[in-house]
């Protein structure tokens, strides 16, 4: 598993969160240097008897956007929680322009 997850963190993403684009050692140099968080796009639970973990049944994300994905069961997807982020980001920035509160 540990290098199924190094290959994707080496070739796919630098270690960016899929999720919020938060790098761990770009904010904390040495420390967060190939520090991630992996999670499985189809949660284990549901998949019955053995099976094998490819690249595409993986997302790297950061420890935040992580625990939301997993706040409540089903709660939302990679994908999905991607579009939260960008949508608050778009409007926190319009709504700052404007004087309003976020």
């Amino acid at each position: 598993m540990r290098s199924i997850i190094l290959a994707k963190l080496g070739n796919a993403v630098q270690g960016d969160c899929e999720v919020c684009d938060f790098n761990f050692h770009k904010i904390y140099g040495d420390l967060g240097k190939g520090y991630i968080e992996c999670h499985h796009t189809t949660p284990l639970s549901q998949i019955a008897g053995e099976s094998i973990t490819t690249l595409d049944d993986l997302a790297l994300v950061c420890s935040n956007c992580h625990r939301m994905i997993h706040r409540d069961i089903d709660t939302v997807s990679v994908r999905g929680l991607r579009g939260i982020v960008l949508g608050v980001g778009i409007r926190g920035k319009r709504n700052a322009k404007r004087g309003l509160d976020v």
